[in-house]
């Protein structure tokens, strides 16, 4: 399973899908609009260990960090900017 971004990770069905991923061995990018506050960051990292979390939290700003983490989130990096750069969750 390659990376999978989770927006609103917080929210709604976020964070049983980021546990469940994370479990199956995915590497899981989290969205959330609290996530521009470094101390949200770290509370949600800390209660799901192993889980990445995007300091972006506008759809332009999302893909532009997206895009410069996509080396290290393999060849899916590219995609997944793409489709948060058109995503209205993420606006």
């Amino acid at each position: 399973m390659g990376a999978i971004l989770v927006t609103d990770a917080t929210q709604y069905a976020g964070p049983g899908a980021v546990g469940a991923l994370a479990g199956q061995g995915a590497r899981v990018v989290c969205h959330d609009g609290t996530f521009h506050e470094a101390t949200s960051r770290r509370a949600f990292l800390d209660a799901h260990p192993g889980v990445e979390c995007a300091e972006s939290v506008g759809a332009a700003d999302l893909a532009t960090e997206l895009m410069h983490k996509a080396p290290a989130l393999g060849a899916n990096g590219a995609a997944i900017a793409a489709k948060a750069s058109f995503d209205p969750i993420c606006s």
